[in-house]
């Protein structure tokens, strides 16, 4: 995974994931829509394209300056939840292996699909999310794809959505093994062809990651058959043996 600024270049990426990108300036906008028609896939979430480069609100509606239009969907509204308090997001169709439910949390959007397909929906009827509103949706724009979620969902789901999205794409993980909670994996390639894996956790306690196969340390020249031992806060540097 790269964290890109708005201004970097998308056209190296299949995938371009934009959480709740609540300011959001015109170029960058365009961007993202020329990401997509040239065949790119965009994950959106709620509260996105709300305000200017100003912090000045969108007039009409929101993802504003054509986001809304990529996603195929209308914004309604906006529910703030209280702690303790969440929604239920039901999968009606699933494009690749998801749980049945997702519990919603702190911000929750009504909106209307237009043109999107709609792959989740609100699965409790109450005055602000009626039972089936659109939660998840896919829309085609171009020769890509977007996806748009419309509430704060729990890590399980953000785990099994992007996860699965990614092996739809043909997008290989840093590292071929299920990491540990608080561990994360990133790889580079070297001129020479070389590829370093790099494996930081980022929690105060120790953790173990089950490796794929056989790699060395980079720095110490240690080598690791089936397990990586990492310190509260540590990091390797890893190559394959």
């Amino acid at each position: 995974v790269d964290i890109l600024n708005p201004e970097q270049d998308f056209s190296g990426y299949h995938l371009l994931v934009i959480p709740m990108l609540y300011l959001l300036h015109p170029d960058t906008a365009k961007r993202i829509r020329d990401y997509a028609k040239q065949g790119g896939t965009v994950v959106l979430t709620m509260h996105t394209g709300v305000v200017d480069a100003h912090d000045l609100c969108y007039m009409g509606t929101t993802p504003a300056e054509g986001l809304a239009e990529l996603a195929g969907i209308r914004f309604l509204e906006i529910d703030p939840l209280y702690d303790k308090q969440y929604e239920t997001m039901r999968i009606v169709k699933a494009p690749f292996p998801l749980a049945e439910t997702y519990r919603l949390e702190r911000l929750c959007e009504r909106v209307a699909a237009e043109g999107a397909e709609v792959l989740g929906v609100y699965e409790h009827d109450n005055p602000c999310m009626p039972d089936g509103m659109p939660c998840l949706t896919r829309n085609s724009f171009g020769r890509g794809t977007a996806y748009y979620l419309g509430g704060f969902a729990e890590d399980s789901f953000f785990s099994d959505f992007l996860i699965s999205l990614a092996e739809k794409l043909g997008i290989e993980p840093a590292l071929d093994t299920t990491l540990p909670h608080g561990v994360v994996a990133a790889s580079r390639q070297a001129a020479d062809g070389t590829v370093f894996c790099f494996v930081m956790n980022w929690t105060r306690e120790a953790r173990s990651v089950n490796l794929p196969y056989p790699m060395k340390d980079y720095e110490t020249g240690k080598a690791y058959q089936a397990k990586l031992p990492l310190a509260p806060y540590g990091a390797k540097i890893l190559v394959r043996l």
